[in-house]
């Protein structure tokens, strides 16, 4: 998964906050404060981290950029203690890995997002609006496979694969994983036998089923090689892969001093779909835009400011 957690030492994540409050930090609570905007390190996260910071200076709070640090453990630590005011968390990273739980068959996004939210209310972090980008696991194919046979959803292909062999790329991680292959041939009943196993590094998957090497890949839902390369994402319809849908998570204290930030964020989040992030993410990875770009002209594009 791209949040794959790299665990850092104290010093280190200690180092990386005093450079960001050198920039123009200030304490986390009380008076004037500047609003400190985390993120992880990888390029959805710098995005949304962009996002939040210049909705947040459009509306006159003052915002100082704290993102790009390495792990989820240690972007979590710092809002716990105050270091930082707001990042963005996936559901099922939080729900799984921040807080050990098994994540529920079949539950929708806004079932495990309630079920987030509660539970970190103890933790003293506000959850606001998830948005519907979905950063996880999917299989894809082209767009000519699914008109030839009608594949819009895993069930379909599912139907398919009981008469008809396919070609699989993956990568080796999702043979596996219990979120991976056997999972997808327990739920949804993919017929194994009729599945012709291509084992590849991830970045190799796009290009090999874009070229017709392949008739089905295991893909990250939003990443910009998708629509980049007319791809066709299967739904999940039967909700069997982990979700991980974003929100910002606010301090309870930063929120009680400024409730304003709910109203600024919380429409932008709603807005945030597959496709958006598929394509900002493309405008970063391809090299076209830096992170602060992308997330002003999607801001601009949306008139959430000048």
């Amino acid at each position: 998964m791209k949040k794959t957690i790299t665990v850092f030492t104290s010093l280190i994540l200690s180092a990386i906050l005093l450079a960001g409050c050198a920039g123009g930090g200030g304490t986390a609570a009380g008076g004037d404060a500047p609003i400190r905007v985390s993120s992880k390190d990888f390029t959805e996260q710098l995005i949304l981290g962009q996002i939040t910071i210049l909705a947040l200076r459009e509306n006159g709070i003052e915002a100082v950029d704290m993102t790009n640090i390495a792990g989820t453990e240690n972007v979590r630590r710092a809002l716990e203690t105050g270091e930082v005011d707001i990042y963005w968390e996936y559901t099922g990273t939080a729900w799984m890995m921040l807080m050990g739980n098994e994540l529920i068959p079949g539950e929708t996004p806004t079932q495990l997002f309630e079920r987030v939210r509660a539970t970190d209310t103890e933790a003293g972090v506000v959850w606001l609006n998830y948005a519907p980008l979905n950063n996880t696991y999917a299989l894809a194919v082209t767009q000519e496979m699914s008109q030839a046979h009608g594949l819009h959803s895993i069930s379909d292909l599912a139907a398919l694969s009981q008469t008809m062999q396919l070609r699989f790329a993956t990568e080796h991680e999702f043979i596996a994983r219990p979120d991976g292959l056997q999972g997808i041939i327990e739920v949804y009943g993919v017929n194994f036998d009729n599945l012709d196993l291509r084992t590849m590094f991830t970045g190799l998957v796009y290009d090999t089923l874009a070229a017709g090497q392949v008739d089905v890949g295991v893909v990250f839902g939003t990443d910009g090689r998708i629509p980049h390369l007319n791809l066709v994402v299967l739904e999940d319809d039967l909700y069997f892969f982990p979700l991980y849908n974003p929100a910002p998570n606010v301090r309870a204290d930063t929120l009680e001093r400024l409730p304003q930030i709910a109203d600024i964020l919380n429409p932008i989040a709603v807005l945030l779909t597959d496709d958006v992030a598929q394509h900002l993410n493309f405008l970063v990875d391809s090299g076209q835009m830096e992170p602060d770009e992308a997330a002003a002209y999607w801001l601009r594009l949306e008139g959430f400011i000048d």
